[in-house]
């Protein structure tokens, strides 16, 4: 008897470290849900262009700090206007889920998306009518501030 539960307890033990380690290694792991816009028409006067909100909500356990974003232009074929751009400093706390059956999601309005008098001068002088901004946004744990998660989400632009 007294070797079974020497067993049983050895087993519990290695389960319980292992679930340790892993609970502490996680990283944040953040979704975008909803974006608002999704494209944009290019005026000719235009230098940014707005993302009216953008809604996440975390994956897992691990609270998150939202450190800022950066853009990427490509065109319709893929090539490479403009960036990426160095990271624009945006702020948010996420929290981790708690208790998966409320899942609290975060809101960000009004993300501008700069340089687009760029983008608009590219496509006037390539003749192409649309093109595209991949936007990161970058997340990083909250304790340790060492492990990082990038959220991304494509930004249309149409000439007017």
């Amino acid at each position: 008897m007294k070797k079974i539960l020497v067993l049983s307890f050895v087993a519990l033990m290695f389960v319980a470290c292992n679930l340790a380690k892993d609970s502490v290694k996680l990283a944040p792991d953040i979704e975008i849900t909803w974006i608002d816009p999704l494209g944009y028409y290019l005026p000719v006067d235009s230098v940014a262009a707005s993302i009216t909100q953008v809604d996440f909500v975390p994956m897992n356990s691990i609270d998150a700090y939202l450190k800022g974003v950066v853009f990427t232009y490509t065109d319709a074929y893929n090539n490479t206007i403009y960036g990426p751009t160095e990271m624009f400093p945006l702020y948010a706390s996420i929290k981790g889920i708690v208790r998966p059956d409320s899942i609290d999601k975060v809101s960000i309005v009004n993300v501008y998306i700069p340089r687009t008098d760029s983008i608009y001068t590219y496509l006037v002088n390539t003749n192409l009518h649309s093109a595209n901004a991949k936007v990161d946004f970058v997340f990083t744990d909250q304790y340790e501030m060492n492990t990082l998660d990038t959220a991304s989400a494509w930004f249309g632009f149409y000439l007017e």
